[in-house]
């Protein structure tokens, strides 16, 4: 059986969850481990990008993310992370208001990896308010879905 929101398997384990994490870390750890690290080449060494889900973070994660944000970089990224093939393009960190995260999505974003920013908001109507279906649940493709494997 299959849960309806994540596509993962309703029985799975947390041994299964770490198995499922870590059985591709050897390709990787590589990309966060580059020093000058290059968006577009690293593109170019993504194996099967058709079926992954691909981000483009924000900050610097060499910077354990406090820098500040550069949303600037998911735009300017984004035409190389559509033609990688990947049917996921997600836009991660540093989306602090509604209307840059209704900005990434009409863009062409198909998923916004945000968490502070929306949690901390007085107000999250004021997010869903911002652009249709900012909040609405949105399917990950199903060839891009969890396995067992």
């Amino acid at each position: 059986m299959i849960e309806g929101s994540t596509m993962c398997p309703v029985d799975w384990t947390i041994q299964a969850a770490r198995q499922a994490v870590t059985y591709d870390l050897h390709l990787l750890l590589p990309l966060l481990s580059d020093p000058d690290p290059d968006p577009e080449a690293e593109l170019e060494r993504v194996p099967r990008p058709g079926d992954c889900v691909i981000a483009v973070n924000n900050k610097d994660i060499r910077a354990r993310e406090r820098d500040p944000a550069d949303l600037s970089r998911s735009h300017a990224l984004l035409p190389a992370v559509r033609a990688s093939g990947t049917p996921c393009p997600v836009s991660a960190s540093g989306i602090d208001t509604p209307s840059a995260a209704a900005g990434l999505l009409a863009a062409g974003y198909r998923g916004l990896l945000t968490g502070t920013a929306l949690l901390r908001s007085e107000d999250p109507g004021v997010w869903s308010a911002a652009g249709p279906g900012l909040l609405a649940e949105r399917r990950v493709p199903s060839r891009v879905a969890c396995s067992q494997t």
